[in-house]
């Protein structure tokens, strides 16, 4: 697991935009969730790019109404981070509907300069994680739920991808991705997952 900070900047040559985005991620209830969110909050939709770099990373607890958003981006080449823990608030039992959701938001400041920490989430390999869809094995038929969704957008390049929790469970690279990025984020800032299921 890494667990240090490091100084070296990583160059991107800039290309004709891409963008990646799972074929069934639109019918996901993380889209359907992250919609409202981004409108809710004021956040603006990165899948057509950002000037810069801007990276989103969504934890998500089984069995729990309560998600956490960490977003890190540059600004006049600076780089700042925000922390957002999210209630959904339901009505109804079977068919449940979202009322709304209640919102606590905190500025994240890390031990080491946020330019290191970027540094250190690219050496993870935070730009190049592949969705659960494109593992080897993954059954489409089953019912799959994920615990981590990370979105990285460039001016060039946007990307999104999920870890479901079997793969949080497991010894694959996917799985170990995710869990040294949330691990970096709990000691280098005062974020903290509300639980500690991976």
């Amino acid at each position: 697991m890494l667990a240090f900070c490091t100084s070296r900047q990583q160059v991107l040559s800039p290309k004709d935009f891409v963008s990646e985005i799972p074929e069934d991620f639109q019918d996901s209830a993380h889209a359907y969730f992250a919609k409202n969110i981004y409108k809710m909050l004021g956040l603006h939709d990165i899948k057509e790019g950002v000037k810069g770099i801007e990276m989103r990373f969504w934890v998500e607890y089984l069995y729990s109404d309560i998600e956490d958003l960490i977003i890190i981006k540059d600004s006049n080449s600076s780089y700042y981070g925000e922390w957002y823990r999210l209630k959904y608030n339901y009505s109804g039992r079977r068919n449940r509907k979202l009322d709304s959701i209640s919102v606590v938001k905190e500025q994240l400041e890390p031990l080491c300069e946020w330019s290191s920490i970027v540094d250190t989430l690219h050496q993870i390999g935070v730009q190049k994680g592949l969705d659960y869809s494109k593992l080897p094995g993954f059954d489409k038929s089953a019912n799959v739920s994920s615990s981590y969704v990370a979105e990285y957008a460039t001016s060039y390049m946007y990307r999104i991808y999920r870890v479901n929790a079997s793969c949080l469970h497991q010894s694959n690279n996917e799985g170990r991705r995710a869990c040294d990025i949330v691990s970096l984020f709990e000691r280098q800032t005062k974020f903290k997952r509300l639980l500690k299921d991976w």
